[in-house]
């Protein structure tokens, strides 16, 4: 095992250095970069399949903690959607809560926005001829 990752921190190496040749390389070759050298592939698949759901579970501890921030800083009223992921709430349960008037509000800022933004586009049409 210790064979792999002492290959692999060579390929990094040898890698690292095809890299600074790519960057300072003033044509490209047509054979393409010089680097390409996956240090990974030095690796055994079950080493790299490790590190693989190691990373996975860091970013799902990680949204997970953000979630739970979010739900502290911000709670939701509905109870039924706390242990729940954003992802999978409903978007009746967000909508339910809109009251018209608030829907008639929110139109009346779209309008004001496609208007604004039309007459810009006149103002950058006109403005090139």
């Amino acid at each position: 095992m210790s064979d792999d990752l002492a290959s692999a921190f060579m390929a990094s190496l040898v890698a690292g250095n095809l890299q600074h040749v790519d960057e300072n390389t003033v044509q490209m070759s047509a054979l393409g970069p010089a680097k390409k050298i996956n240090p990974k592939s030095f690796l055994p698949s079950a080493m790299v399949e490790q590190e693989v759901n190691q990373q996975n579970e860091k970013r799902k501890r990680i949204a997970d903690e953000l979630n739970r921030e979010a739900m502290r800083t911000h709670p939701h009223s509905d109870s039924t959607g706390l242990n729940e992921s954003p992802r999978s709430m409903k978007i009746s349960t967000i909508t339910s809560s809109v009251e018209n008037e608030d829907i008639a509000s929110m139109l009346k800022i779209f309008k004001s926005i496609d208007t604004s933004l039309k007459k810009l586009v006149k103002h950058l049409t006109t403005s090139e001829s």
